[in-house]
């Protein structure tokens, strides 16, 4: 779910953009979004393809299964692509055609992402300095 969605309710085209990208790169790494959640690595598929991307490892986002035998420029530029489209802000995404045009021609240059939606990382933060949901119980007490 794209992050206007989740925190105000709205959708638009590029709320699909949004994902689009995430699907994407769970094609491309043949990991679901869902497997990361609490894990050691990152809370999220999107946090583990930036922080591979920020380190140069982008060849190592994909599926190992296909990783020695795909062409290595198409898949990072896929990797960018799936990057752009997961961006927090949805003006800075992408649009459908757009995408289109760079993934079927190589010489299309692709911006560099900005830092995607919902990256952060589990092991940096403390269980209780925050509620998952932001949702508080309150009790009704007696006086």
């Amino acid at each position: 779910m794209s992050p206007e969605y989740v925190v105000y309710g709205q959708f638009s085209e590029k709320s699909d953009v949004f994902s689009f990208g995430v699907l994407f790169l769970e094609i491309l790494t043949g990991e679901r979004n869902s497997d990361f959640f609490m894990t050691e690595i990152c809370m999220s598929l999107l946090g583990w393809a930036w922080k591979m991307w920020k380190e140069g490892r982008m060849l190592e986002l994909i599926d190992p299964s296909i990783r020695a035998t795909c062409d290595s420029n198409k898949a990072t530029r896929s990797v960018l692509v799936a990057l752009l489209c997961v961006q927090e802000t949805p003006t800075d995404r992408p649009t459908m055609s757009d995408i289109v045009v760079m993934l079927s021609n190589e010489t299309t240059p692709i911006p560099e992402p900005k830092e995607p939606a919902f990256r952060s990382s589990w092991r940096h933060q403390k269980f209780n300095d925050f509620s998952i949901n932001e949702l508080t119980f309150t009790l009704p007490v007696p006086r």
